[in-house]
């Protein structure tokens, strides 16, 4: 397993110690790296050019380090039917799930990179989500515990902000470099097939704000830091035992951050799932996959089979996307009147 396909070519065809030549008759290769899709048929003409006998599967693996090292990545493979059932004995043991994706090889990636846009805003929304509790005085611990139960709820948020909390990003748990590889492969795959991804293409800016700014080896945790102060980078963990737990500084409340994430969250969802028809993976899988990883949320939970059922991929068909524009609406309006009077 290694990290990306530039580390896959070294250990297959250096001239000097590339294991491609040594492999035996027929043997199997289980790529287990995030790629982009395109990389896989690379791969293979490679192969097929000194070792047409070889057999690859596109494995890319979910979970981090604590899951790898307990054989429960979810993983999503993809290839030849007798090739996957032939690995079945490994795949299973370093599996957590193990997702089986129609189509063919790149089609594993396809669905890693479907799956890595949710994980990717989800991570941005979540430093987003707590620079903003901080900014406004409330207490940070209090918004965690209450977006927690709410329906502005995700799995990221509710793995970052401990960390958050702690203003602890030097503890690496997965690196801000990780997740802008990630977002770049889906940005530039979205690029290569003509499809616009409005809030990934943000995220991804964030991604490149945050290295610019020294992030890149820090914990994606330590994101919460573009949205502070400059002289107040520890500002999320000082509120955590003080500060108001109602309303704060501009009117912003812990439920005006939950409609604010509810809102993205829905939007999110949307573009996910429209992209992802668009390179042809597999919906309801797909829906199952997210609602199982590192990419769910509340709303993606929710809005995803309202939007299968009308048969139309418009949040126009989810109910509580009404109701949350609504009180978006009604939200803003009184503030941005406020701003213009001070203005």
């Amino acid at each position: 397993m290694v990290v990306n396909n530039a580390q896959a070519d070294s250990v297959l065809f250096d001239p000097k110690s590339g294991a491609v030549r040594a492999l035996r008759e027929g043997a199997i290769i289980i790529l287990c790296s995030t790629t982009p899709p395109k990389y896989l048929f690379e791969l293979r003409a490679r192969l097929d050019a000194v070792r047409p006998d070889v057999r690859l599967l596109d494995c890319p693996v979910s979970g981090g380090s604590i899951r790898a090292a307990n054989g429960e990545l979810s993983i999503f493979s993809a290839g030849a039917d007798e090739d996957i059932n032939y690995s079945q004995t490994v795949l299973k043991a370093m599996a957590g799930p193990l997702y089986c994706i129609p189509g063919g090889i790149s089609m594993g990636s396809v669905a890693k990179m479907c799956h890595q846009h949710q994980a990717a805003t989800n991570i941005i929304m979540a430093s987003e989500a707590m620079g903003l509790a901080a900014v406004a005085g409330l207490n940070t611990r209090t918004v965690y515990e209450q977006i927690c139960k709410s329906k502005g709820r995700s799995w990221m948020f509710e793995n970052r902000g401990p960390h958050m909390l702690a203003n602890d990003w030097r503890t690496v748990h997965s690196a801000v470099s990780i997740i802008l590889k990630d977002n770049t492969i889906v940005t530039n795959h979205a690029k290569e097939v003509g499809f616009p991804l409005v809030l990934e293409n943000t995220a991804e800016q964030l991604y490149i704000t945050g290295t610019h700014a020294g992030f890149t080896k820090d914990d994606d945790a330590g994101l919460v830091r573009l949205y502070l102060p400059s002289d107040k980078k520890d500002l999320v963990g000082q509120l955590t035992e003080s500060a108001t737990t109602s309303v704060g500084d501009a009117d912003i409340a812990v439920e005006t951050i939950i409609d604010l994430f509810a809102g993205v969250h829905l939007a999110s969802a949307r573009e996910c799932m429209a992209f992802a028809k668009h390179v042809g993976m597999e919906l309801t899988l797909l829906e199952d996959i997210i609602n199982k990883g590192a990419g769910a949320s509340a709303m993606f939970e929710i809005a995803v089979p309202q939007m299968l059922c009308s048969g139309i991929l418009s949040l126009k068909s989810v109910k509580e996307a009404v109701e949350v524009r609504d009180k978006l609406v009604r939200m803003f309006i009184p503030i941005l009147s406020r701003q213009s009077d001070r203005q």
